[in-house]
């Protein structure tokens, strides 16, 4: 099935057709032809900026709705055949951002949904298979693994890429399985330790350069040592066996020829000899195979079952003497292992036994040794644990020192030494404070008798040890407070007293506690005295720095009252001149402000202008900030622009103007008038509107111009114009829109301007012609429908019925021009048809009624 894209516009106003556009009415406005020329045009041309500036001049040129529309459908089929060119080229190249852009533009211009259905599940598999390639990427990155690789594959197989794009992946794939199989088969070789299959492993291994893997390192590892495992086992074997090989060669000719005896019928005595000979030579064999496995696995029950075997077979005792040697040697692990745990244990009956049993199997000095050490070393400690125990209630620091010493050199335990080293610690303890006591006591200062007090008391000595260092203490505390209040007289300064006071006030309980201690009553009279004069002292300095500080912050707050009793207070604890002068003078200042503040607050809160104008005067010569002024010059600008803004009003309301009277209502609003102030200026400007309203009317209904009439009566009825006043201007403009829409194709138009006029102008001339009109532009659109229909529907029958009735109806050829082509490809695409669709095909459409039986005849593609 075929199908055909015809763009056919809609229709359009037929004053846009050449030579069946009625003449220009005289009213009309020059920009309105203009615009219908520009969409005239911008039809014609097809191109998408000249619909687009066509149909915004047309709107603002105010073109009628149905002449409008009929570009916005032709601009919107154009942006449609274009965003479908665009889809169509971000589809062949591939490029998904074009492909995304051409989407959005898709959806914007209101492609149809199965359109855009189907260039979004496209889009969407060109996407994944991008994300195919990427992953594939990066999966074959030699860090990655082959599971990746291989899912990543998978998805690029699953998403449609092609097998030269994948054809990379699966060979990375293939080289990183074949060297995990690689690796594999090493780790199977070399847990199987088996010699061939990791030589053959290892030169795969390297043929793939997996040389510095781990797999390839354990494989030679392994190799390696199962080599040395064969060579040995060969050199055991030709050292104890040698004389096997020839024994075993006789087992074979003996069987041979009793195989051989057997077939050829001879009678059992005759085999008897040659059967016992190869039973014992057997019973040889099997003895000294059990001797060589034994000898190879060292165990002792395979030791004990060889040894018995071989007895019985007769073997020769040199033989035997291996694996006799071997079976006692066999003994020795168990002897060592008893060692071993006697040694951890560190108990000295299991050590001698352990010794005397690994001297019973044959341990060498050497391997006891270890046991021996361990004993004497155990005995070592029995004997430290016996000193510190005897040393420890006697407390005195040479023995104890040397115990512990010994102790820590035999190795005992820190539990065991903790006790007796608490205790050498204690004593060490008391011993260094006894003589810090001492040279303290000499030194007379309170600081080291503290320490040294302190000390002795948290050591443990006796009250009485104590007695020399706390008397003093005593003294060394009285004395040095009385000197500290002696200095704070001499230098009177704050720190310097308040230091004084604490030391000696916290001195003062630290002696009489020390009295107590000592038996004694409290007495320090000096102390007592200097203290007092220091307190008074102090609270008179104290005093006079908080009058300097209540001044500074008296000057800095500026308030009356406060200055005034930071003056008072300063003078009576006696400050300087210097001191108090700045809280004075800015008490002078105080009270010049405080007034002029005052009278700024009344002025403010009664907004006359002249009291305003006097206050902020006195408020400069008193020396008021910007900010304190601020709000009376605020106000005082305000009251200002009030005044003006009534003066304005009163002039405008003597000379009324609307501009005027706009002006000066518009200053009244902002200088903040209240309604009852405007309501008046308010209807005089009322007035002035309604009266130029009533002019404008009159201009236009003179002018007989659609749009002054239309700015006419939308002026009238903002200024709320009577109905009666407005009435001949509607009928007016009712006449011309009647005038302006004979003749045109806009059907709605024509109906809304007839509807208009029977109302607003029924006796209008001009609405017998418009009714015509409309008659006849519902017939040609009728037949536009039936044109857009037919090309629908692809029906040559009904094409050409269409184009007939177009024709007949006056469509222009442009509008003709869709289905004219439509119908030419149906007629090339039939024109192989047999020969009545022949000649249906080649008959122009206006004669084909004539054709005999085509009357009937429907072609449809």
């Amino acid at each position: 099935m075929l199908a055909f894209t015809a763009q056919v516009p809609g229709p359009l106003d037929s004053t846009l057709r050449p030579g069946s556009r009625p003449a220009t009415p005289a009213g009309e406005d020059e920009a309105l032809t203009a615009a219908r020329a520009n969409l005239r045009r911008a039809m014609h041309s097809r191109k998408i900026a000249d619909l687009e500036a066509a149909i915004a001049a047309g709107e603002s040129a105010q073109l009628y709705k149905e002449e409008l529309e009929q570009g916005r459908r032709a601009l919107e089929m154009e942006r449609k055949t274009a965003v479908r060119a665009r889809l169509k080229e971000a589809e062949r190249a591939r490029d998904v951002e074009r492909w995304y852009a051409a989407v959005r533009d898709g959806q914007a211009v209101g492609l149809s949904a199965a359109v855009l259905k189907d260039t979004m599940r496209e889009l969407s598999a060109e996407q994944n298979r991008i994300a195919a390639r990427t992953r594939i990427c990066q999966a074959s990155r030699p860090s990655a693994a082959a599971a990746d690789l291989r899912a990543a594959l998978a998805e690029g197989e699953k998403v449609g890429l092609s097998d030269e794009e994948l054809s990379h992946g699966r060979w990375v794939l293939a080289g990183m399985e074949e060297k995990l199989d690689a690796q594999r088969a090493m780790n199977e070789a070399a847990e199987r330790r088996d010699l061939g299959a990791l030589q053959s492993t290892l030169e795969r291994g390297v043929a793939l350069r997996l040389q510095g893997s781990s797999p390839f390192l354990g494989a030679e590892r392994a190799l390696q040592d199962e080599r040395e495992r064969i060579a040995s086992r060969l050199d055991l074997k030709d050292a104890c066996l040698r004389k096997s090989w020839t024994l075993q060669s006789q087992i074979e000719d003996l069987r041979t020829a009793v195989e051989r005896g057997e077939a050829a019928g001879l009678a059992d005595p005759e085999l008897d000899r040659a059967r016992g000979t190869l039973a014992a030579d057997e019973r040889t064999n099997h003895a000294r195979e059990k001797l060589q496995e034994a000898a190879e696995s060292q165990r002792l029950e395979d030791l004990e079952q060889a040894i018995e075997l071989g007895e019985a077979a007769g073997l020769d005792p040199s033989e035997l003497a291996l694996a006799r040697r071997l079976k006692i040697d066999a003994y020795k692990p168990a002897a060592r292992e008893k060692l071993k745990d006697a040694v951890a244990s560190c108990d000295i009956e299991a050590l001698l036994a352990a010794i005397r049993y690994g001297e019973e199997v044959g341990i060498t000095k050497l391997g006891l040794q270890e046991a021996v050490d361990t004993l004497a070393a155990e005995e070592r400690k029995v004997r430290a644990r016996a000193n510190l125990r005897e040393v420890g209630p006697g407390r005195e620091i040479p023995k104890l020192f040397t115990a512990i010493r010994f102790g820590e050199g035999v190795g005992l335990t820190e539990p065991e030494l903790e006790p007796y080293r608490r205790i050498l610690a204690e004593e060490r303890r008391k011993a260094a404070a006894r003589e810090a006591c001492a040279t303290a006591a000499a030194g007379g200062t309170s600081a080291p008798l503290y320490a040294a007090v302190a000390e002795g008391e948290a050591a443990g000595l006796q009250a009485a040890e104590l007695v020399a260092a706390r008397a003093a203490l005593a003294e060394a505390l009285e004395s040095e407070s009385v000197e500290a209040l002696e200095r704070a007289l001499r230098i009177p300064t704050i720190p310097e007293l308040q230091a004084a006071v604490a030391t000696a006030e916290s001195g003062i309980p630290d002696i009489d506690v020390i009295f107590a201690h000592l038996d004694r009553t409290p007495n320090h009279p000096e102390l007592d005295a200097q203290l007092a004069k220091v307190k008074e002292l102090l609270a008179s300095e104290v005093r006079k720095a908080k009058a300097r500080e209540w001044c500074k912050e008296a000057e800095r707050r500026r308030d009356l009252e406060d200055l005034r009793a930071a003056v008072r207070e300063g003078e009576a604890v006696g400050l300087t001149y210097l001191e108090i002068r700045g809280a004075q003078a800015a008490l002078a200042e105080e009270e010049l402000r405080v007034p002029a503040l005052r009278r700024l607050r009344e002025a403010v809160q009664c907004r006359d202008v002249e009291t305003l104008r006097g206050a902020i005067t006195q408020g400069d010569k008193a020396k008021l900030t910007r900010a304190e002024l601020r709000q009376a010059r605020e106000v005082l600008a305000v009251e200002e622009r009030r005044a003006s803004a009534r003066a304005g009003l009163q002039r405008a309301e003597r000379n009324p103007s609307i501009q005027g009277l706009e002006a000066a209502l518009a200053e009244g609003r902002a200088a903040g008038l209240g309604h009852e102030e405007l309501e008046v200026f308010e209807a005089a400007l009322a007035a002035e509107r309604r009266s130029a309203a009533r002019i404008k009317l009159a201009e236009a209904e003179r002018s007989r111009s659609i749009p002054d009439l239309q700015r006419a009566v939308r002026q009238a009825e903002r200024v709320g114009l009577e109905p009666a006043d407005v009435a001949a201007a509607r009928g007016a403009l009712a006449e011309e829109r009647l005038r302006s829409a004979v003749g045109s194709d806009a059907v709605n138009t024509l109906r809304t301007a007839i509807s208009e006029g029977e109302r607003r102008a029924p006796t209008s001339q001009q609405l017998t012609p418009a009714r015509e009109s409309l008659t006849g532009a519902q017939r040609r659109e009728a037949a536009r429908q039936a044109l857009q229909d037919a090309e629908e529907t692809s029906d040559t029958m009904a094409l050409m019925s269409a184009i007939r009735r177009g024709r007949k109806e006056g469509l222009e050829e442009w509008e003709l021009e869709g289905a004219a082509r439509l119908l030419d490809n149906l007629r090339r695409v039939l024109s192989s048809k047999d020969e009545g669709v022949r000649k249906v095909m080649h008959t122009p459409a206006e004669d084909l009624g004539a054709l005999p039986g085509t009357r009937n005849i429907g072609l449809r593609v």
